[in-house]
């Protein structure tokens, strides 16, 4: 083996030329495959046929806003108050307004809703506002990020 391989290698150096045009169409091979054949990248995927995906396109049928993507913006109640505090159940209030004005939103939820019941914590300083988009988790814009981003702001005072 190693007799192969100096004989191999003897005739890489002699013959340089040859080995790095080969390299070269090689590589210039290899990437025009890969541009040409390359589907991009995604990052959603789907595997049919399986119950899973099954539920999923049943979901999204029956309840086409339960099926996009969701998001969760987290209150903490600051300085010794809790969340049952008037005024932070108001920012909350007004979270929950702002939040369902922004574009791609389906629905948004008051952690002090009975649906959201568990969404505040044991201690009572934070909660959780459940927020529904009406699209996919790959398909929500930047635009409507940063809109539950100010909204989330502006309630913060």
């Amino acid at each position: 083996m190693s007799s192969s391989l100096y004989a191999l290698g003897t005739l890489a150096a002699r013959r340089w030329r040859v080995v790095v045009l080969a390299w070269l169409l090689v590589l210039l091979v290899a990437g025009s495959g890969a541009a040409l054949l390359g589907k991009g990248l995604t990052d959603s995927f789907s595997i049919p046929g399986t119950e899973s995906q099954e539920a999923l396109d049943r979901l999204g049928q029956t309840f086409p806003e339960a099926s996009g993507g969701s998001a969760q913006l987290v209150v903490s109640a600051q300085d010794g108050r809790t969340v049952d505090d008037a005024d932070v159940q108001q920012a909350v209030a007004d979270l929950v307004a702002a939040a369902q004005d922004v574009p791609q939103v389906a629905s948004v939820s008051s952690p002090f809703e009975e649906i959201s019941a568990g969404s505040v914590s044991e201690d009572r300083t934070a909660a959780i506002v459940p927020v529904q988009m009406d699209v996919g988790a790959d398909q929500v814009t930047t635009e409507a990020l940063d809109g539950l981003v100010a909204a989330a702001t502006d309630a913060s005072g």
